[in-house]
């Protein structure tokens, strides 16, 4: 058996900031594809919740508690177990299952519950106890909100990185949303940028698929003109480069022999 951690404090460049024992994750290995993970978080709110995950997300077996600034997650990684679990959860004309959820959870002033719902996937055919159900308070009360969108500006953009200026274009829009029987509404400004080539930026390396160059080929966020949208995609970008690849990180194609 061995065992790691780690430590989830970090400030927005990465950087780690603060005690393991207030946001962190560990795991104890039993052989080759058999673990129990831990992972917790103090003074964040988190509202109610408590499910119980069959064979979804990777693991076999998963349980999650969480009570208003305190939450916990435990899991089982066992392949054998996990298969299992899949190929008796299934529906019956599917050749793999996704698995299953038990449980309920407080979010967005809602209460969601889920009886034997599949994480992945829902079909119309599936009987009423397999969905996932809700119950908000608001939506009876005001109905259910509708948004409208006006577009602001649209228009070409250069995106200039260290190495090289990429092109784009961005939009954006100010987003209505409001309740048709309330007299309040929420609206703020929203960017949507494509970069077709993309920027690059080094992958994460936690799997085999992301352990090379990656790029960011767009960005959704709150902004209300193209140059904070401009701003805060090249600080997207500059983050996973110091984040993933060091701070003198350079894509292959610009490096020097």
């Amino acid at each position: 058996m061995y065992t790691h951690a780690q430590n989830l404090n970090e400030d927005r460049l990465g950087k780690i900031k603060g005690s393991i024992l207030r946001h962190g994750r560990c795991w104890f290995h039993f052989g080759k594809d058999r673990c129990v993970g831990f992972e917790w978080n103090l003074f964040k709110w988190r509202g109610l919740r408590f499910d119980i995950g069959l064979a979804h997300y990777d693991c076999a077996l998963s349980i999650s508690v969480a009570f208003l600034f305190f939450s916990l997650h435990a899991h089982l990684d066992h392949y054998q177990l996990e298969n299992w679990i899949q190929d008796k959860t299934k529906r019956k004309d599917e050749t793999y299952g996704s698995g299953r959820e038990i449980g309920f959870h407080t979010h967005e002033w809602a209460l969601w519950w889920f009886l034997w719902s599949d994480p992945m996937c829902s079909a119309s055919k599936d009987p009423w106890y397999v969905r996932t159900h809700k119950f908000e308070p608001r939506e009876i009360l005001f109905g259910d909100i509708k948004c409208s969108y006006e577009l602001i500006a649209q228009e070409r953009i250069k995106i200039a990185m260290p190495e090289s200026v990429y092109e784009g274009t961005c939009k954006i829009e100010l987003v209505t949303r409001k309740r048709p029987r309330s007299p309040f509404k929420d609206q703020f400004y929203r960017a949507d940028m494509d970069i077709p080539k993309g920027i690059p930026h080094p992958g994460k390396g936690e799997n085999s698929w992301d352990c090379g160059e990656d790029a960011t080929f767009g960005l959704s966020c709150q902004a209300s003109s193209v140059e904070e949208a401009t701003a805060k995609l090249i600080e997207s970008v500059l983050k996973s480069r110091r984040r993933y690849g060091g701070k003198d990180w350079v894509p292959q194609e610009f490096k020097t022999a």
